[in-house]
């Protein structure tokens, strides 16, 4: 990609969430080539309101629930004259769900005046039948769930329109709003993560303090769709066959909904569980956010991955993390999970809410040297389509075909 300017408008780091962690790998990707980027953030504590390194320009211009924000961020996007315009979006990312819906169609609406090429990624989308059967609770908008529907039908619909190109990140959502939305101009393209940092698991044992142990990873946001407790139950029974086992759940709550009671409730009722079981020794709950940085660190020293979700809205980003670093997985057998998942070969899925499958299936990968050894050269295969390398090179032949 040769001299075309992007202009990039997410969440981005220190802030977590709202798209910042997977475009911060984008942008340092995009950024090895010899294209120009301005990436237009939201606003962060004790940070300049632009920096720039070589050829990206990070400028901080807009705050969740906001709407100086629309008008900010189309003044920004004026005065950088990008050739292409790239939207990160998600149905919470911008604040509130009615006010998220509300700022993308008048962002989108604003930009299409520049007569630039605008590129929409959509990391969430749900079919009619998921919005209807209520498991959506995190975006209640506390309308009528007709009222609801129709919202996400609106909103799927402008994005198609007002967009030159939709990016999803998982296959299944270029069939859901192709089938169910009718947008005809829809890219499947997953997000990227880094192969860059890896570090040797004895190493990593020992900063963590898990020296001689086996240790079982749980990983990523806490909410209640995530099914922590299941994984939680089930280590009385693992360390009858595993007494050296050690469960780290390290993560804490989505930053968008970590003021909710039942979040809050969900968090508090985890660590009661552990007390309850008597599992203080055996389980460590590391409830807060793990930098970047330190990612490498807890995939490092896991010998298993459990992702115990009982609902899931799109790819895991937890699963392609455990790809890459090549552990071996037990996840829940439901639907994203099963698309990307093949059962004995690049993870063990076991029904949802079902503490004894997840006991059998760890112990089952704890003990089974050749099990393991299979799954985790599987991995080193899937890995290769989320290299951060290889999806930049396809954002770039995106932004070539859109400048037509």
């Amino acid at each position: 990609m040769i001299n075309i300017k992007v202009c990039i408008i997410s969440g981005y780091p220190p802030n977590v969430g709202r798209g910042a962690e997977s475009t911060s790998m984008l942008v340092k990707s995009l950024a090895s080539q010899n294209s120009e980027i301005v990436v237009l953030g939201n606003t962060a504590p004790d940070k300049a309101m632009e920096e720039k390194v070589e050829n990206v320009t990070l400028r901080r211009v807009w705050t969740p629930n906001s709407f100086k924000g629309i008008f900010n961020l189309f003044k920004a996007v004026v005065s950088a004259n990008p050739d292409v315009v790239h939207v990160i979006y998600g149905y919470l990312y911008y604040g509130k769900p009615i006010f998220s819906a509300i700022f993308i169609m008048s962002l989108l609406s604003a930009l299409r005046m520049l007569r630039r090429p605008v590129i929409v990624t959509i990391h969430q989308v749900f079919s009619p039948a998921e919005i209807s059967n209520g498991s959506l609770s995190i975006f209640a908008t506390g309308l009528p769930m007709t009222f609801t529907k129709i919202g996400f039908q609106f909103v799927n619909r402008i994005l198609g329109c007002l967009s030159s190109k939709v990016i999803v990140v998982h296959k299944e959502h270029a069939t859901i709003l192709a089938r169910d939305y009718g947008l005809k101009n829809v890219v499947y393209i997953p997000i990227s993560l880094s192969h860059d940092h890896t570090i040797a698991k004895d190493e990593a044992k020992s900063k963590l303090g898990l020296e001689k142990k086996k240790p079982i990873l749980v990983f990523g946001f806490l909410a209640p769709y995530k099914g922590v407790e299941y994984a939680i139950s089930a280590m009385p029974t693992i360390l009858k066959e595993i007494p050296n086992a050690v469960m780290v759940v390290a993560g804490t709550a989505v930053p968008s909904l970590s003021h909710r009671k039942e979040t809050v409730d969900y968090i508090f009722g985890l660590k009661k569980l552990v007390k309850d079981l008597g599992m203080e020794n055996n389980i460590v709950m590391k409830n807060e956010y793990i930098p970047g940085e330190d990612v490498p660190l807890y995939f490092g020293s896991c010998d298993v991955i459990i992702l115990p979700n009982t609902q899931q809205t799109g790819p895991s980003e937890v699963w392609r993390l455990a790809s890459i670093f090549g552990i071996p997985n037990i996840a829940s057998d439901i639907e994203y999970f099963r698309k990307d998942i093949v059962n004995g070969e690049t993870g063990i899925l076991v029904p949802a809410a079902d503490s004894d499958g997840i006991a059998k299936a760890s112990i089952g990968l704890l003990e089974n040297e050749c099990l393991r050894q299979r799954i985790i050269g599987n991995l080193r295969s899937v890995s290769e389509t989320y290299k951060a390398a290889n999806i930049a090179q396809k954002h770039e032949k995106l932004y070539q075909s859109v400048l037509g």
